[in-house]
């Protein structure tokens, strides 16, 4: 790893990478580390790699302790890196003291880093859902970067019911009118697994409207939140079944059918379905 020829560097970087477990020593990994400084960026990448696949198979607590210090690195690659090598290990780097050093990186600032911290939070789900971390998303959520912006949206998702708290439902609301529409899209998507307390008429309102024009990939996501509507018949029952199917028609997206089906029904509302050229009637589920 400290050869002059750059050739020669990639290729052991590569190497400790196959080697896997065998190769998870404090020595290896911090030749690694170092390596990320390299002034060719093959070795540089070779190098992210190598710690990744690492990561993937051994979560030693030798490993874990030089990530730990390589986060608190001068260099900002460096930094992302040992994000990244911690990300691959889930719950198994799930430890109090990982997590603080992910919320410090939180805190970081390059945006780089602060994705990679959202990441892994999000990797480790709900193990990682205390007050603190989901009060770090919660401000991440407004970061001025897009891709933390969605990461953080995405991590609060998976998290599931532990973060359905009154804020968090809040600035997802929110961030389903963001500039960006992956943001948006994460928002809808992570409101769907946070469960029932997403299930608010406010909540359905927001994700009926924010599909309207939007790309066909877009209104796939709603199918969780509206999902949780039906246990909550207000939501639905407030809501004109007419705007529902108009939207339905607009998307030509079938996954509309049920929920406009649904809405038509606890209304009061009579629906009739035409097919046309069918040679037999389409069961809707």
């Amino acid at each position: 790893m400290r050869d002059e020829d750059k050739d020669v560097r990639w290729a052991a970087s590569k190497v400790l990478g196959v080697m896997g477990e065998k190769a998870a020593t404090n020595e290896v990994i911090t030749a690694l580390l170092n390596a990320i400084r390299d002034e060719d960026q093959d070795v540089q990448w070779g190098s992210s790699v190598a710690l990744r696949k690492i990561g993937e198979k051994s979560a030693t607590n030798e490993m874990i302790t030089t990530l730990l210090n390589a986060m608190r690195d001068e260099d900002e690659d460096v930094r992302w890196t040992a994000s990244q090598a911690l990300g691959v290990m889930g719950e198994k780097a799930g430890t109090d003291e990982v997590i603080t050093a992910l919320l410090n990186a939180m805190r970081d600032e390059n945006q780089d880093v602060r994705w990679a911290a959202s990441k892994v939070l999000g990797v480790m789900g709900e193990k990682a859902a205390t007050n603190e971390v989901i009060t770090v998303l919660l401000n991440a959520i407004r970061d001025e970067d897009e891709d933390v912006r969605k990461v953080a949206s995405e991590a609060l998702g998976k998290m599931g019911e532990k973060a359905a708290t009154n804020e968090v439902v809040t600035a997802l609301l929110n961030a389903m009118h963001d500039e960006d529409e992956d943001v948006r899209s994460v928002a809808c998507e992570a409101l769907g697994k946070i469960g029932e307390k997403a299930a608010t008429n406010e909540v359905i309102t927001a994700v009926v409207n924010a599909t309207e024009g939007a790309s066909y990939d877009w209104h796939d996501l709603v199918g969780e939140v509206l999902e949780q509507a039906r246990f909550k018949e207000i939501s639905l029952a407030t809501m004109a079944s007419e705007h529902l199917m108009n939207i339905y028609f607009d998307s030509g997206n079938d996954a509309w059918l049920p929920t406009v089906a649904y809405a038509a029904l606890i209304q009061a509302v009579a629906v009739t379905s035409v097919a046309y050229d069918a040679s037999k009637c389409i069961n809707l589920q």
